[in-house]
């Protein structure tokens, strides 16, 4: 349907009904009650008026389209935390997991426009959590993660698989992934490899990669002393972060990544990423826009007309 400018419609209807009553001001509204009859009954103007408003109304009048921009269904978020030995590091205090679960769980606390999972991995992936909109099942699954003790390794390749899987699950809505880790591939599927197999099932993966710079120790509890790990030729060892393939992964599947050297700056990525989500994830719609308000307006106007002349004439 072609749009109409209603402006311009209500301006014509106002000024014709405004003639009407000047005319009928001139006549006495005699005129109006002594209408040559069309079709054998008697014939009213106003009440004519009424009827084809009425008509038009019920037809469901349609002007110009309109775009609506609205978040149509909830994202769906899985995340993808480290559990390996080397989230003992204390270079973010008191340790990183423990800090990471902090903000994590705050994250769940401040997005219940998300439907949310967990997952879990070092050696092993675990799916904590499938897609859920119980939130307070989510937060209760954060709380009981502890450190991997039996598969230590990092598998960041499976993770990234195991979250796809469990996202295609999920016949609606936008999926995402938030990927947290502080080291580097070493067991399991190349990540890269990962990385590609969510892009092509739509999902976009955001990496945050954990820990200073220069990396950290990694304490252990030995004969009920702290001591600190140490590789195989009794150097002490120090926790590695690959950016590298973090930053891959998110440029594949059209994510983002974020580096967090302290609790705060964790918190903040994780505070970005459900921004970002939460731009990206509407849905625009186009339609006709009802047009119900110059007819309404019309209808009004004949009231008020069909009272000023029922008092005006009640003489006659």
């Amino acid at each position: 349907m072609p749009s109409l400018d209603w402006d311009i419609l209500i301006f014509a209807g106002v000024l014709s009904l405004t003639a009407l009553i000047v005319i009928s001001f001139k006549r006495g509204f005699k005129w109006l009650r002594h209408f040559p009859s069309i079709t054998g009954f008697p014939f009213n103007p106003l009440l004519f008026t009424v009827l084809a408003m009425l008509v038009i109304l019920a037809a469901d009048p349609r002007g110009k389209y309109t775009e609506e921009t609205f978040r149509e269904k909830k994202a769906n978020l899985m995340i993808v935390m480290d559990i390996s030995g080397s989230m003992r590091a204390e270079d973010i205090k008191p340790n990183r997991l423990i800090k990471a679960k902090e903000v994590i769980k705050e994250f769940v606390k401040k997005n219940r426009d998300f439907k949310l999972g967990l997952i879990t991995f070092a050696g092993k992936v675990q799916l904590k959590c499938p897609i859920t909109s119980d939130y307070e099942a989510v937060e209760s699954f954060i709380d009981s993660v502890d450190f991997e003790k039996r598969f230590d390794g990092t598998a960041i390749g499976n993770a990234l698989l195991t979250a796809k899987i469990a996202l295609q699950r999920i016949k609606e809505g936008d999926k995402f992934i938030i990927l947290l880790t502080d080291g580097e591939n070493n067991v399991g599927y190349n990540p890269i490899f990962a990385a590609k197999e969510c892009a092509k099932a739509g999902i976009k993966v955001f990496t945050v990669g954990l820990g200073s710079e220069k990396g950290a120790p990694v304490p252990i509890i030995s004969n009920g002393k702290k001591i600190y790990l140490r590789d195989q030729f009794g150097r002490i060892f120090i926790t590695h972060l690959d950016e590298a393939t973090l930053k891959k992964i998110a440029q594949i599947t059209e994510g983002k990544y974020y580096r967090a050297t302290t609790g705060l700056e964790l918190a903040k990525a994780y505070d970005k990423i459900a921004s970002y989500i939460k731009k990206t994830v509407k849905t625009k719609r186009r339609y006709l826009k009802p047009m119900y308000k110059p007819f309404v307006l019309i209808l009004a106007v004949v009231w008020i007309i069909w009272l000023v002349m029922w008092n005006l004439t009640l003489d006659y």
